[in-house]
């Protein structure tokens, strides 16, 4: 009987081992997993603020003449700010491509968009910071552009 009680006991701590040691790779496997994706839906969200912006540039210079919105956009993107540079093409010398530069908890993510072909202006606080590129911080003024078509530019205004 003695060794009966025994043997029972080891095989309990066993298994019991076992289960905790299965328990114990699942739940690395899971977070190593988790771990891997959480860089690729933070540049998903960034990629979808940088779209919004572009989209409501194009929808100004395809609706014509007289057309003014005003969008509104994140001041911050998962608690970080970003920065949006609007760059010129080497070729034409006219703004055509919009740049979204923002630091994920990986690493530095830029993503980058095509604008119409169209004259731009800028105003307020979107502005060249020492570069030929006309840029904007997203939490430095208020998170939302004014875009004006007045028929021979966009006029592109983030307020102060």
């Amino acid at each position: 009987m003695i060794g009966s009680k025994g043997q029972v006991a080891m095989e309990f701590f066993l298994y019991s081992g076992v289960f905790l040691f299965m328990i114990i790779v699942a739940f690395i496997a899971i977070t190593y997993t988790q771990s891997n994706e959480l860089p690729a839906k933070e540049a998903l969200i960034a990629k979808e603020v940088g779209e919004s912006i572009t989209e409501q540039i194009n929808l100004a210079v395809s609706a014509d003449r007289g057309f003014n919105t005003t969008t509104i956009f994140p001041r911050v993107i998962l608690g970080r700010p970003y920065k949006i540079s609007f760059v010129q093409d080497k070729n034409t010398q006219n703004i055509r491509f919009v740049i979204l530069e923002w630091q994920s908890s990986k690493g530095e993510v830029s993503q980058s968009y095509t604008l119409a072909g169209y004259n731009y202006k800028f105003e307020g606080c979107v502005s060249p910071l020492g570069t030929a590129n006309p840029t904007m911080v997203s939490n430095t003024c208020r998170n939302s552009l004014m875009l004006y078509n007045n028929g021979s530019n966009v006029i592109i205004n983030q307020e102060s």
